[in-house]
């Protein structure tokens, strides 16, 4: 039986008894939106100003840019305090004299400059030799496309169809394969309907949601693991099996069939580490880490890729890594692609764009 997990439901953080299942289930099943960061009318404005440069060439939307900015606000939300700070002070620094003089040489606040001058100056922001500007810029970009590119009329302009769930396949790989369904295959064949509408779950047994503990509670386990992700899980589960107590505490919240709604809005905000806004702290590097039971498991590409050996051997010889080479580790890589039924794809179900990779890759050999 695999340990329990313990998920955050409102920002709240819990633990789990093994054994205690909750009677019934009240809590929400992903963490609540929390309230969107203030932002002042000036910073507002300068954040329009901004986003207008960004969004500059991208498809039309209807959306009135103040609306725009508000949900950039609540999207802000989910970064932790101290990067919300870092954020609105990026916003005030953009807007002054100094940074506009480093960008185009005009001594003017960033709001005040005409379209043109605008986009010039964002635009050398970007390519600055002052590491501060880089940063900015690239924060106030990174927010502006993650939540303008969420919008429907938006992603419709881009040919991008909508939920499979709410539509019929339009492609040959989208929807279930043609052909009847193979144990060695992991993808789906046949006349297979999946529901428009899923009804809300319980959590599996073991599973507590924070929102269900009232009050400060104690526990007593042998083991407590921090994080379901694929090293925290596996752990727990070899521990488990051991015959230890184990808990699991998780930072996410727990999500059931019925909150995967391909809404990617809303779903990037809930089951992503920083709404998927985390970064290097330069703002150069997108860090899209799960943040949900099953950590980035859950919200990964589901591809597995054994370690080349020529990397175990650059480990080894390097950095003097051992009981890591490529014999130790092929009976470890053979149980973990059995335990989770790891199956090649069937060439038939690559995409258009992973086939000219794929296709490509074969013809270099």
């Amino acid at each position: 039986m695999p340990p329990p997990c313990l998920s955050r439901c409102c920002c709240a953080r819990y633990a789990q008894d093994v054994h205690n299942r909750p009677a019934a289930n009240t809590s929400p099943p992903l963490p609540s939106p929390p309230p969107a960061v203030a932002l002042s009318a000036a910073q507002r404005a300068t954040f329009a100003a901004l986003s207008a440069c960004v969004l500059e060439g991208a498809p039309p939307s209807t959306e009135p840019m103040d609306a725009f900015v508000t949900r950039c606000a609540e999207r802000l939300a989910w970064l932790p305090s101290h990067r919300q700070a870092l954020f609105v002070q990026a916003l005030q620094v953009l807007e002054s004299h100094a940074a506009v003089a480093l960008g185009i040489r005009r001594p003017r606040r960033f709001s005040q400059l005409s379209s043109a001058h605008r986009t010039r100056c964002f635009t050398s922001w970007g390519t600055s030799a002052i590491a501060p500007l880089r940063t900015a810029h690239q924060a106030i970009r990174k927010v502006v496309m993650a939540v303008y590119y969420t919008r429907a009329e938006v992603t419709q302009a881009i040919g991008y169809a909508g939920p499979l769930a709410a539509r019929a396949p339009q492609a040959a790989w989208e929807g279930a394969l043609p052909g009847e369904q193979r144990q060695d295959e992991p993808v789906a064949r046949g006349a297979i309907v999946l529901p428009h509408v899923l009804a809300p779950e319980p959590p599996p047994r073991g599973v507590l949601r924070g929102a269900d503990v009232p009050v400060d509670t104690h526990r007593r386990a042998d083991v407590v693991v921090i994080g379901s992700g694929a090293g925290g899980a596996v752990a727990a589960a070899r521990l488990a099996a051991a015959g230890y107590e184990v808990v699991i505490l998780e930072a996410g919240g727990y999500a059931t069939r019925a909150e995967f709604t391909e809404d990617e809005g809303t779903l990037n905000a809930s089951l992503y580490a920083d709404g998927a806004l985390r970064t290097t702290d330069d703002g150069s590097f997108s860090l899209l880490q799960g943040e949900t039971a099953g950590g980035s498991t859950t919200v990964n590409w589901m591809i597995m890729l054994r370690t080349p050996d020529y990397v175990l051997d650059e480990w080894a010889r390097q950095h003097g890594v051992y009981g890591m080479s490529a014999a130790e580790l092929a009976p470890v890589f053979d149980r973990v692609e059995r335990e989770v039924k790891a199956r090649a794809v069937p060439d038939d179900a690559h995409s258009a764009n992973n086939r000219i990779i794929f296709d490509g890759a074969r013809t270099l050999g």
